[in-house]
């Protein structure tokens, strides 16, 4: 397990549950190993970080504090619903190399619609997840989000990313398929759709 926290979800669980987190780190970073090498490979995995400039790394072979370290990302959406707002989880990847591109882009997009943008993901397969707060009564605010949306689907995508990667494309995505998709992928996919529901059944209103 590879988990990333941004600084914005650091905040907001340490304001909520006082755990004690560093609240100006850039990110926390969550690495669990298992299987008969674990703790040589935990200790080979702190080193790389202390190397590539991590400011602080701690590696434990204690379950319970194991359990604490993972407790800190389950807890980042409860944390964020004590806001009281709406709150839209979204999913886009990008190649690992570029997670610090689109984790700033997030950043630089949510202060430019002044909108509150945390990140939490997959840090092992480059899978985020950019959670939209907002309140839903707000008009102006609601088309904020839905422009701050659309920016970092194009950003993950600019980053050689998808706009999907575990939740779907669903409806909010629908419009920005043929962005990823080319008109022959999709029109095989539209071949194979009509061949397993003529009558349009399955899934209806989504992209296909």
């Amino acid at each position: 397990m590879m988990e990333i926290l941004d600084r914005a979800s650091l905040r907001q669980v340490d304001a909520v549950y006082n755990m004690g987190l560093d609240i100006d780190a850039a990110c926390l970073l969550v690495i669990q190993t298992s299987g008969d090498q674990a703790a040589a490979s935990i200790e080979a995995i702190a080193n790389i970080c202390e190397m590539t400039g991590a400011t602080y790394v701690a590696h434990v072979d204690d379950p319970a504090e194991g359990e604490m370290l993972v407790e800190v990302r389950r807890r980042v959406w409860p944390a964020f619903e004590h806001l009281g707002k709406a709150m839209l989880p979204e999913d886009v990847a990008v190649p690992r190399q570029h997670l610090p591109e689109l984790m700033a882009g997030i950043v630089t997009i949510g202060e430019r619609h002044k909108l509150e943008l945390p990140t939490i993901g997959h840090a092992g397969d480059g899978n985020m997840h950019p959670l939209l707060i907002f309140n839903g009564e707000d008009k102006n605010e609601v088309e904020r989000v839905r422009t701050a949306f659309a920016e970092i689907v194009k950003l993950a995508l600019s980053l050689g990313g998808t706009i999907a990667a575990e939740h779907g494309v669903g409806t909010l995505k629908r419009a920005f398929v043929s962005e990823e998709i080319g008109p022959s992928e999709l029109g095989a996919m539209e071949v194979i759709r009509a061949a397993l529901d003529p009558d349009r059944r399955f899934n209806p209103g989504k992209k296909l």
